[in-house]
């Protein structure tokens, strides 16, 4: 009888041809080991999201930190939360149910609402910027002792007066040079100013000249500009974005890279309605050694690329298509989210199983396997998992094994075997007598709120000629 391990998937890619690749990893994650471990790579839980405070009943629209404070713009309200969780009303912002982007100088926060409005937040109120010089605008950052804005459908991006985002002048702006594309989004990376166009990007550094403080490094073009202006997003590593080549790309430096993979633009460019793309919606953060860039595309799914181990898995949360955190900032050693679907404040919690009140469903479908063109004969097959219960999960967890002999379109029916008892953390699941094929592709399934830890799933078995 042989004896042998089933790989465990890296990663989500599903190709055109799933006898090739099917794997799956949705509200999964994995992680590398080091080389003396028992297995090479293990699988965890993707964090939940455990409800913090309540805003409003509006959805929450943006969250910016400058300390020592939290702002949240809640429809159409502001409000600064302390770290003992006080809150209190700042003013209206009039942000018409658009995300507001915003950045902060250390004493003010320019917010840039959905109508192309600059707001200025301090600690003790808001403020409409008043300035006849300040533009419609469409994003905002922060560098070298200024904002800076876009303007909506131009290609010209305006700078405040240093350190103060009221003071705008008539001349204080400048044109993207190498092509006449219009700004689609702003960042300061190390820096620098990166501005999207919609079909290049150019980077622009600070000058020292009062009257033209930036100018565009001589090199700094990339032949590629931003699909969605949203999905514009850096870390400590660099920059991300959803180009104007419906792929996804991470800069670091002025090296630009493409992240994305063959199943992500085969989706992007086929799947999607071309409104969904151009809405896509991207953010950062950093827990348990990883950085991961979350984008998701509205109404279809959540991508999330692990920086650590370059490469992505899928987020969803039960009941919606997508993952429910809309937006998210680190503030109090937190990771803060937002969600269009109410005015409630989350943290991202690794020991939290649930998106709110809702189960998280942990999904993986294993690579195929296969013996060329013999038989495989599945006798039992053992599943290397360890579980830590909570508070509130179901009495029994369970987990389900199906398969697929034609490459993932038509599956078995489900097997659910228990996972142990409350305090019963490492249980050996067996199932026995799963028939024979050619080629085969394995699906995991949990729903109870468990912690979950894969390590392996093993087969005994043999293998047939003919």
């Amino acid at each position: 009888m042989a004896h042998f391990k089933i790989a465990l998937p890296l990663q989500t890619y599903q190709t055109r041809n799933k006898d090739v690749s099917d794997q799956r990893l949705l509200n999964m994650y994995a992680e590398q080991m080091p080389d003396n471990a028992k297995d090479s790579v293990s699988l965890y839980n993707t964090p939940g999201c455990e409800q913090y405070k309540t805003i409003g009943d509006e959805p929450i629209l943006g969250l910016h930190y400058m300390a020592p404070f939290l702002y949240i713009v809640c429809g159409n309200n502001v409000y600064r939360m302390s770290e003992n969780g006080n809150t209190a009303a700042l003013g209206n912002i009039g942000a018409g149910g658009s995300f507001v982007k915003m950045a902060d100088n250390g004493t003010q926060i320019l917010a840039v609402t959905g109508d192309g409005d600059g707001f200025i937040i301090t600690d003790s109120g808001v403020n409409l910027v008043q300035s006849d010089n300040f533009p419609i605008a469409s994003d905002v950052t922060y560098d070298s002792g200024r904002f800076v804005v876009t303007q909506k459908d131009s290609g010209r991006f305006y700078w405040s007066g240093l350190l103060d985002g009221n003071s705008w002048t008539a001349t204080g702006y400048a044109t993207q040079e190498s092509n006449p594309d219009n700004v689609a989004g702003i960042e300061e990376n190390r820096g620098d100013l990166w501005i999207f166009g919609d079909k290049t990007t150019e980077i622009w550094t600070p000058a020292g000249n009062d009257s033209l403080p930036f100018q565009r490094i001589g090199s700094g073009i990339l032949n590629v500009g931003c699909k969605a202006p949203r999905s514009i997003a850096k870390d400590k590593n660099g920059v991300y974005w959803l180009g104007s080549d419906l792929q996804v790309h991470f800069a670091q430096g002025y090296n630009e890279q493409r992240i994305s993979t063959h199943d992500i633009e085969r989706e992007l460019t086929e799947d999607y309605s071309i409104n969904d793309v151009i809405s896509a919606y991207g953010f950062t953060y950093t827990a348990s050694g990883h950085d991961f860039y979350v984008l998701t595309i509205p109404n279809n799914k959540t991508w999330v690329f692990d920086m650590t181990t370059k490469v992505w898995h899928e987020r969803k949360t039960t009941g919606l298509k997508i993952w429910m955190p809309d937006c998210l900032c680190a503030a109090f050693n937190k990771n803060i989210v937002g969600t269009a679907q109410d005015g409630k404040l989350y943290v991202l919690n690794n020991n939290y199983y649930k998106d709110g009140e809702t189960y998280i469903e942990n999904e993986i479908i294993f690579p195929p396997v296969f013996a060329e063109d013999n038989r495989l004969v599945m006798d039992k097959m053992y599943l290397d998992i360890t579980v830590a219960p909570t508070d509130d999960r179901a009495e029994n967890p369970k987990v389900m094994l199906a398969w697929s002999d034609d490459g993932g379109n038509l599956w078995s029916s489900e097997h659910w075997r228990e996972l142990g008892q409350t305090g019963e953390y490492k249980k050996r699941v067996i199932w026995r007598a799963l028939g024979q094929c050619r080629q085969r592709i394995y699906k995991l399934r949990v729903t109870d709120s468990v912690k979950v830890q894969i390590s392996g799933l093993y087969c005994e078995g043999e293998q047939r000629y003919a």
